[in-house]
């Protein structure tokens, strides 16, 4: 089961607190939160105990973000990671089944060479 959710932001600790506890019942492998605002810094903020790996890309600002996080239950080897610069995007090459995960947060106008250059980096 995969999850997306734009969250808006989960900086404080008792909305970050709900946020979390919704994802957790929706008993997902895969969740892509999108418009996380988390720094480099709070990337542990997204740790929890039924989250086994976690993948976070943060736009340095407060503004934007995404993520990926992978369920302790789900059997998953990550081998490769690639995050660009402007926090839009995280993406993982993962072993078994080799398959690529991507949580594309995309600027919200019409921008067909942000598009473009990503499906060329991925």
């Amino acid at each position: 089961r995969i999850v997306t959710w734009n969250v808006r932001g989960r900086n404080g600790p008792v909305r970050r607190s709900r946020v979390f506890a919704r994802l957790r019942s929706l008993k997902a492998d895969i969740i892509y939160p999108q418009e996380t605002d988390l720094m480099e810094k709070d990337r542990l903020l997204v740790r929890k105990g039924w989250v086994g790996q976690t993948y976070h890309s943060c736009y340095g600002t407060r503004a934007g973000g995404g993520a990926i996080l992978i369920s302790k239950r789900t059997r998953f080897t990550g081998t490769k990671t690639v995050t660009d610069p402007g926090g839009r995007y995280v993406s993982g090459v993962l072993g078994g089944a080799l398959v690529v995960l991507v949580n594309v947060y995309a600027p919200n106008w019409d921008d067909s060479e942000f598009i473009k250059k990503t499906m060329a980096e991925i």
